[in-house]
Parts: structure tokens; sequence; C-alpha cells
């Protein structure tokens, strides 16, 4: 609860901070607004000046570019200012609802400094486990960089679109897991794509995502990579899941779902 207000009250200062300056700006803009009108090969820009009722249309020209720039800066900062002006309400009200809060259990539990250190791993024990498993560091898989191309929502950068899916569903479900983390097999690290913690159980699974599977090279490396963690009893649809595709049969988000819903959510 008092991370929360902290994070509203440096918020909103951030906010106060933008509109003075914005207000300060406003104060400098020139007289008027900017009319654009578009030409044969560019734009024309004109200084339109309302006094007493009388309007004048002004052609700004090209040795007096930053006239235009200072037009259209204002009206930017104008329309700034009301969503600054918004957002400075809405955290005020934000800040006075926190500040009127009761302090129910879950606080007490999860969220006030001390208190949790010693209350969560009596009464959440699964939490705490996650929470401590989250928080060992780890090195990522450092080959194939470049392959690395697609971020996902949470900033997770993956090789593949179907390895986003999967890590857009795990975060959906709330469920902890790593990427790339490496795995000691007798005496050899290897890569598993994901590798989920399950806390009742405190255990991890594992999940290897074959995306070319109707190719023959890859399906070399499919069958080893298969027959090792068959070898160090890492058994599919138990402690390891295997999902494929193809060209013709691409991995979607409904069969991620069912598959979190049958081996992963605890």
């Amino acid at each position: 609860m008092n991370t929360s207000t902290m994070e509203l009250e440096q918020h909103l200062e951030s906010v106060r901070t933008e509109l003075a300056s914005i207000k300060k700006q406003l104060q400098k803009a020139p007289q008027g607004s900017l009319h654009v009108r578009k030409g044969k090969e560019t734009f024309k820009y004109f200084q339109i000046v309302s006094e007493h009722n009388n309007v004048q249309r002004i052609y700004i020209r090209k040795d007096n570019i930053p006239l235009a720039f200072s037009l259209a800066k204002k009206r930017y900062n104008k329309l700034r200012l009301q969503e600054l002006q918004q957002e400075a309400s809405l955290l005020q009200h934000q800040l006075k609802d926190h500040q009127n809060h009761t302090v129910t259990s879950k606080d007490v539990l999860y969220n006030l400094p001390g208190y949790s250190d010693l209350l969560l791993p009596v009464i959440a024990p699964e939490l705490q486990r996650t929470k401590d498993w989250l928080s060992i560091p780890y090195e990522q898989n450092g080959k194939y960089h470049t392959n690395l191309k697609f971020k996902t929502a949470s900033g997770i950068i993956v090789r593949s679109k179907s390895e986003s899916l999967i890590v857009s569903c795990l975060e959906k479900h709330n469920i902890p897991f790593r990427y790339e983390c490496p795995l000691e097999l007798n005496g050899r690290i290897i890569y598993p794509d994901f590798t989920i913690y399950q806390a009742k159980k405190d255990c991890e699974i594992y999940w290897e995502h074959f995306g070319r599977a109707d190719d023959p090279d890859y399906r070399d490396n499919l069958t080893f990579k298969l027959s090792n963690y068959l070898k160090h009893q890492l058994i599919p649809n138990d402690n390891l899941i295997l999902t494929y595709e193809t060209k013709e049969h691409p991995l979607t988000e409904d069969m991620i779902e069912r598959i979190i819903c049958a081996f992963v959510q605890e």
C-alpha cells in the first residue's frame, strides 16, 4: 500500500512538472493558430489571427517556417495540457482513495514491509516459494542472439511468433516461467524453451516447442532432443510438454490454452 502511494505521488509530481512547463510555453506562443493546406508538392502554412471578429489568414513564407512550427507546437501543447489536467485530477482522486484506504488482511500479508516477510512463508508458502524461485538469477542461452526477433508485451524477446504466444498465455494465467534457462543433464547444459515452476509440487516442468517439424534436418534435431529428455526421465505429458507445428499446421492460442489447462495450471 505504501509503495503504491509513493508511486502515485511521484507520477503526480511528474505530471505537474510537465504541466508547468507547457503553461510557460503557451505563454510565449505566437498569436493565432495554424492552418495547413496541401499544395502540389508540399504543404502550405497560414497563420490564422482573429481580432475583434476580424479573421486574417496570413501566408507563412518558407523562410519563416519556425513560426509554423511554433503554431503547430501551440496546438499540441493545448491538447497535451487538457490531457495532463485530466490525468492530474485522476491521480489526485486515486491518492485520496489510498489515503482513506482501510488496511486489510491482504495488505498485511502482501504489501506491508516486514509483515510480509514474517507471514508469507507460513500463511502462503506456495507464493513464497514462487517469489524465491523467480528471484534466482540465471544466464539465458547465449547462442544465436540474432534469432531473438519477437518482443512480447512484457519485454521478453523470443525466437518465434509461436513462442511469443506461449509467453502471453503463461503470463495471462500468472504461471511463473523462465525462457531458455540452462538445464544440466548428466554434465551437459541444454536450454529448454521454457522452464515452468509448479509451487504446489515444488517442482519444475519443461516446455519444448518444435517450430519446423516438417523440415527433415530439423526433425533430426527434434529426435535427438527428445531421446535425450527420455534418457534423463523427462517424460512427455508428465514433466515435459512438447508442441509441434508445420507451415500448414501452425500452433494456435487455443492449442496453448488447452495444454496449459491440462498440464500446467495447478
